[in-house]
């Protein structure tokens, strides 16, 4: 493993992409520009070897899963305020496939000072989860990867989304932590008369004591399971499955004990 990948916490910050046709990790520099619409240098490693073989210049990226990436480019206000002008979307081939629109955005959630911190692909492609986590709060938009439009949102009060949601098609998988109890829910399009605002099932809830915290979640490989640490005495691993009909007894908890 090349010795800048070794440095603590380095790879950790590594980016799963793709560049001219080669899946690849983008790492960024130990330092930010102080100016967020400044280019960044990534050094570019490929993958699996882990071979350093260039450094790309680009603007801030964000990994959306299978190897697709976004980058965003901002807009500043007055005030020193900025907001998303546009986020461009490169396929597992590191082709551009589409441009958000600053337009479509604002029918989510693009206001001064709110940057999506978290992009997700659909498993076959077709559509774009971008997420906006606030404090108690968790906004997010459906885009189409194919014309770059707003397709359908949510967004949760009083619960929070710690981890990596699950999109397939057109729905998204995730937890949610409120007081003290976990809830397996799904999102996907309301329907008729419904508008743009998406529809929110809880599939499952799974109590947890209240003095115990919850750790970000990340799906499994195949996205058939979430797994979710819980810290407390003893720690916990849960194993939850994604999908409908799952009970609290679906659950397989294992105990991490010194």
């Amino acid at each position: 493993m090349p010795e800048e990948l070794r440095r603590t916490g380095w790879l950790r910050l590594a980016i799963p992409a793709s560049h001219e046709g080669r899946k690849c990790l983008f790492l960024p520099p130990a330092g930010r520009p102080d100016d967020p619409n400044d280019k960044i240098q990534y050094s570019v490693y490929s993958f699996p070897e882990l071979k350093k073989q260039e450094a790309v210049s680009l603007n801030q990226v964000i990994p959306a899963g299978g190897f697709w990436w976004v980058t965003l480019r901002l807009k500043n206000l007055p005030d020193d305020k900025r907001e998303v002008e546009q986020v461009e979307v490169f396929n597992d081939e590191g082709r551009k496939v589409v441009s958000i629109e600053h337009e479509e955005g604002r029918k989510m959630a693009y206001t001064a000072g709110r940057f999506p911190g978290y992009a997700r692909v659909a498993e076959d492609g077709r559509i774009l989860l971008l997420a906006f986590q606030g404090s108690g709060y968790c906004t997010f938009g459906v885009f189409d990867t194919s014309s770059g439009k707003f397709l359908w949102g949510a967004r949760t009060a009083g619960v929070t989304i710690r981890g990596n949601p699950v999109v397939r098609r057109t729905e998204v998988w995730a937890l949610e932590t409120q007081g003290s109890s976990l809830a397996l829910v799904r999102y996907r399009p309301g329907g008729e008369g419904a508008g743009n605002e998406g529809r929110r099932d809880v599939i499952m809830k799974y109590p947890v004591n209240a003095n115990v915290t919850a750790d970000q979640f990340n799906p499994s490989p195949d996205g058939s399971h979430f797994v979710q640490a819980i810290d407390g005495k003893p720690s916990r691993l849960l194993f939850i499955p994604a999908r409908e009909g799952v009970t609290d007894k679906d659950v397989v908890c294992v105990e991490l004990r010194d």
